[in-house]
């Protein structure tokens, strides 16, 4: 099974988690997705992430909660996609046409109103307290005293009732989202779920992590996958949700490039390299794909995931392995490639989409990437890949009106269905 990791890590999880969850419902709730990345090995991204949270703000804070009670909406959808600027603009169109206002439109106090949204979430010294706890001692720092959970957990419960009570002043009838695991996220999900209306998740990139980190467990209505064979196996690991895992075509992010310029250029877009073991792993595999191009009279150029472009160590091994680094943005970079090759990542059948050849390592490959063509690193060969014929990909690309119509039939249900809910709210 592609997610096979996802249920032994589950069952860890709550073997491990479970009884502090069922005490501390809101603290859990804070700092799930990051104690799942310690779980899963991923403390680095963990630890980066935490640090970023353990800064208290007490005047943001303070001035969200002072100016949450009056604010008030009428008929409002939150589109927030990240990343999906094109897509998000034209449902947000489709929605206005029938008379439903942009939530993430609003501005308050020169402030963007989700962002006094996740203020509402998190505010107090507590949860940035336990966030530097977490980043300096691990899931220790979140288990070993009851005590600080106490007061976490008090001041979270607070901060949901001050959170509902603002979303249900906002009238809003759907959200579409790019997932459901932070902690504001988790927050508005529970609200969604309480007020009565839809919360849907587009999923934000090509799923392939082995564990579904980030993804699941699903706690909105709908998750929305890229194609059929993500929602097929996908299904597989989460049959309960089968009937809510759907599948929406490819949301082509990339501009197709224009091929007139390309250069004897290989494009390297690698995964994160920080993990575990994953660096000693690699390079060899990369000094050997570094070698290949330059025999068949190819450049090299990596281009770092960009949770490590300013890493030294990785410009350093970039220096070492005699790469030319990418300093272009990434719709020039594709202009010049001639070809995109990569270990583990969505950019595979982004590239695909648009036409350019994708080749994934067989050797250090976790996923099969749609698009891409599975070569072992000592029989890549780039002049013979990049002069193949485009192949059209193997997906459909996203239709926006079908999707509209999709959550346009979840909001008509939830209006005719919780329009009492809300009332009362």
């Amino acid at each position: 099974m592609a997610f096979a990791d996802y249920r032994t890590l589950q069952g860890r999880f709550v073997e491990e988690f479970g009884a502090i969850g069922d005490a501390f419902p809101f603290s859990l709730m804070a700092f799930e997705s990051e104690l799942r990345n310690f779980s899963y090995g991923h403390g680095h991204d963990a630890q980066r992430n935490l640090t970023r949270r353990g800064r208290h703000q007490p005047v943001l804070d303070g001035l969200a909660r002072a100016i949450a009670p009056r604010i008030v909406g009428r008929k409002q959808v939150l589109v927030d996609l990240p990343g999906f600027g094109v897509l998000a603009g034209h449902l947000k169109g489709r929605f206005a046409e029938l008379g439903y206002n942009d939530f993430t439109g609003r501005r308050v106090l020169r402030m963007p109103i989700q962002k006094l949204a996740r203020r509402l979430a998190t505010s107090g010294s507590a949860y940035a307290n336990m966030a530097r706890r977490i980043a300096e001692r691990g899931p220790e720092g979140f288990t070993a005293d009851r005590a600080v959970l106490s007061t976490l957990e008090r001041q979270l419960a607070g901060n949901y009732r001050r959170f509902r009570d603002f979303v249900a002043r906002q009238d809003i009838r759907l959200v579409l989202a790019s997932g459901d695991t932070l902690p504001a996220q988790r927050f508005l999900c529970r609200a969604a779920t309480e007020i009565g209306f839809p919360y849907v998740v587009l999923a934000h990139g090509y799923i392939g992590h082995p564990a579904l980190l980030s993804v699941a467990p699903v706690r909105a209505d709908k998750l929305l996958v890229w194609t059929e064979r993500q929602r097929d196996l996908i299904v597989d690991a989460l049959p309960d949700r089968a009937a809510d895992i759907v599948s929406v075509g490819f949301p082509n992010r990339l501009e197709r490039p224009d091929r007139s310029g390309v250069e004897r250029r290989v494009l390297f877009a690698w995964e994160p390299l920080a993990y575990a073991d994953l660096l000693q792993r690699h390079s060899p595999i990369l000094e050997v794909l570094a070698r290949r191009c330059r025999d068949a009279g190819f450049v090299p150029v990596f281009r770092a995931h960009p949770k490590e472009r300013d890493a030294a160590w990785l410009r350093e091994l970039i220096d070492r392995l005699d790469f030319e680094r990418d300093k272009d943005t990434m719709q020039r970079a594709l202009e010049r490639a001639a070809l995109v090759i990569s270990s583990n990542s969505t950019v595979l059948p982004e590239v695909a989409a648009v036409g350019i050849p994708a080749v994934q390592v067989a050797d250090i490959a976790r996923f099969d990437y749609e698009g891409a063509q599975k070569v072992p690193a000592a029989e890549f060969d780039p002049a013979a890949i990049a002069t193949d014929a485009t192949v059209p990909p193997p997906f459909d690309l996203m239709d926006p009106d079908r999707v509209f119509d999709l959550l346009l039939g979840l909001v008509r249900t939830s209006d005719r269905n919780g329009s009492e809910r809300r009332g009362q709210a």
